[in-house]
């Protein structure tokens, strides 16, 4: 599964009810990949962006390993 997150808004409630679905139906392989990145004027703003959403989207792919 290839889940397109706009990376300017952030996750959006679908998002999680999507990753529910999934993980009631055995989890499949999901990758996560972010657009609207080129909207970021300062490069500090986009990797504190980029590691806020990429340990949000961890923490909900993978809740077993935590």
């Amino acid at each position: 599964v290839l889940m397109l997150i706009d990376a300017s808004f952030g996750f959006e409630m679908e998002t999680f009810e999507f990753l529910n679905i999934c993980q009631v139906h055995g989890f499949p392989k999901i990758m996560g990949v972010l657009t609207h990145l080129d909207s970021f004027k300062h490069n500090k703003q986009l990797k504190k962006t980029k590691k806020r959403l990429k340990h949000r989207f961890w923490t909900e792919v993978y809740p077993v390993g935590k």
